[in-house]
């Protein structure tokens, strides 16, 4: 015991350095393991990250495709109407030139009473062609409707 007494400095600061390297070795490894979980945590959240904006990148594409789809029956519409006028305005041109070709004044007049007569009869024809149009474009409308919901 005298061993002891004599020398508990040296064999205190032995038992202390013992102590401190076994703190340090348990700390080294708790420090470890806290960086592989904060590791494994920044890849899952970068993971995620990627995934929403993969997400909010289709979500876009799907929005633009369907806002030129949009576009695109604005101006279908557009089209179907002035296609109608173009033709309506052909028709007349031509039963009009008809008309004029005639020789005779009297049959002259009388077609063209005829021709004024048959003008709702021709408005009817022309309205219906673009109602068909439209109708046409809203069924496009609504699958495009359908697609947003």
């Amino acid at each position: 015991m005298s061993f002891i007494a004599e020398h508990w400095e040296a064999l205190a600061s032995l038992l202390l350095a013992v102590v401190a390297i076994e703190i340090a070795i348990y700390s080294s490894r708790r420090t470890a393991k806290d960086a592989t979980r904060q590791i494994e945590s920044i890849k899952n959240l970068s993971q995620q990250t990627i995934e929403n904006t993969t997400k909010e990148i289709e979500s876009v594409k799907e929005l633009a495709r369907m806002l030129i789809e949009t576009l695109s029956i604005e101006l279908d519409m557009e089209m179907t109407k002035y296609q109608v006028l173009a033709t309506r305005a052909n028709e007349e041109r031509e039963k009009l030139k008809g008309i004029q070709d005639m020789y005779q004044r009297d049959v002259k007049i009388m077609m063209m009473q005829d021709y004024q007569n048959e003008q709702p009869l021709r408005d009817l024809k022309y309205h219906s062609m673009y109602i068909q149009q439209l109708r046409e474009i809203c069924k496009r409308l609504d699958q495009l409707n359908t697609n947003l919901n």
